[in-house]
């Protein structure tokens, strides 16, 4: 294999590699968006404001 062969397939690999860092970037992005939504859906759910409510009302009103 010669200098020249060498410094192509470096190069390619380079690009390979380039491309995988940014669709893997592109999947942590996906899931984030995935992740985000599910969490503002659990914001406004039912179950989470049972459990929210009597610790607002506890610190707004704390019971001495």
């Amino acid at each position: 294999m010669s200098a020249g062969t060498f410094k192509i397939e470096k190069a390619c690999m380079a690009v390979v590699v380039r491309n995988e860092d940014e669709s893997s970037l592109r999947d942590l992005i996906e899931r984030s968006s995935e992740l985000k939504g599910e969490l503002v859906a659990f914001d406004q759910s039912a179950r989470f404001d049972r459990w929210l409510t009597p610790l607002l009302l506890e610190s707004a009103w704390p019971q001495r």
